[in-house]
């Protein structure tokens, strides 16, 4: 969250190593990106000092390879500047090299964006060309199974399909030549305070992690415990297998739109698309909707304001015979079917 921080303090160093070091270089080996470089990103929390603390110990002396990357999103006056000399001198005391940047996110905002979102994008963008610049491959996020678990059930109470429900992907593309990599989805927060307590690592503290007038807080500090009392401490492991399963079922969903995507396609340009809906005929609405999806990231329009009920709109007009009114949908593109032929365009 974006907000006032500070410092939490630490414990007593454990003497043995860690089993959250082994654990970590199986989920993601050093010899998978010692060689092409890493980016982490460190906000200062405890799960990215952590993620940065853990790939330094474990590289040895190929940490070279690991880059700290940190930005101020300009939002959170004295504790965003502390947060950042914080990780300079994280970074310094780790012998890596660190690119620390700053961004004015509301001047970054698109329209009806939030501000969230807003920095969101800065940071990606940060990042990628950060890794760019290095010529890195990797750039390293830390995102727990807590985060996941956190993920999926927002996503599902705003009414989100199958892919929503898929969560937060492991790997995804950040660039043509940079990837994100998720390396602690499956280590849960508390295992991350631990490590860090164990080695003496303080850490920095967002204190608007408690505000609960954001949907995302109220999930972690109120419904999240409720589940885990009524339920058992396993219902984050659950939740995860969940979107584990969702992240399967939509692989070979995809894979079924791509196909049928390059099929229908009658006539794509910048700002234009035609799909022939005969190439759709007799296909389920899941499947539709999948395919028209694939549009969106085509055209590079924005899909996160296309909600459940955008998609259903716009499913029926492809199942629907003959011509159809235009509609407006939002990011400002317009729907328009015409005869068997459905115009999508965004002027």
């Amino acid at each position: 969250m974006l907000g006032g921080a500070q410092l939490a303090q630490s414990f007593t160093p454990m003497p043995e190593k860690p089993p959250f070091l082994d654990r970590l270089s199986a989920s993601w080996p050093p010899s998978e990106w010692w060689e092409c470089g890493a980016v982490v990103a460190v906000s200062g929390g405890a799960d990215s000092v952590a993620l940065v603390r853990g790939m330094q110990a474990v590289a040895g002396s190929q940490s070279e390879a690991i880059c700290v990357a940190h930005l101020d999103h300009g939002l959170r006056g004295e504790a965003g500047v502390a947060d950042a000399e914080f990780v300079r001198r994280l970074a310094d005391e780790l012998s890596l090299q660190a690119v620390i940047g700053a961004v004015d996110v509301p001047s970054e905002r698109r329209g009806g964006e939030g501000i969230e979102a807003a920095a969101r994008r800065a940071r990606y963008r940060f990042l990628r060309r950060t890794a760019e610049a290095r010529g890195a491959r990797f750039v390293a996020v830390g995102h727990t199974a807590d985060d996941q678990a956190e993920t999926v059930l927002h996503r599902l109470l705003r009414g989100s399909g199958l892919q929503g429900l898929a969560g937060m992907s492991r790997a995804r593309s950040l660039g043509p030549a940079v990837s994100l990599v998720r390396p602690l989805l499956e280590f849960r927060r508390r295992e991350l305070r631990e490590y860090l307590a164990g080695i003496g690592q303080p850490w920095r503290e967002d204190r608007t992690n408690d505000d609960q007038q954001f949907t995302r807080n109220r999930l972690r500090r109120r419904l999240l415990p409720i589940l885990e009392q009524d339920y058992g401490p396993n219902v984050v492991p659950a939740i995860c297998r969940t979107a584990a399963m969702a992240t399967e079922a939509q692989t070979i969903l995809l894979a079924v739109a791509h196909g049928l995507a390059d099929e229908a396609t009658s006539r794509q340009e910048a700002s234009l698309v035609v799909v022939r809906c005969g190439a759709l005929a007799g296909v389920s609405a899941l499947i539709i909707s999948e395919t028209l999806r694939i549009f969106w990231r085509q055209q590079q329009w924005p899909e996160q304001s296309m909600g459940f009920s955008e998609w259903r709109v716009l499913t029926a007009i492809v199942q629907t015979p003959g011509e159809v009114a235009a509609r407006m949908l939002p990011g400002g593109i317009r729907a328009e079917k015409k005869g068997d032929e459905l115009w999508l365009s965004r002027p």
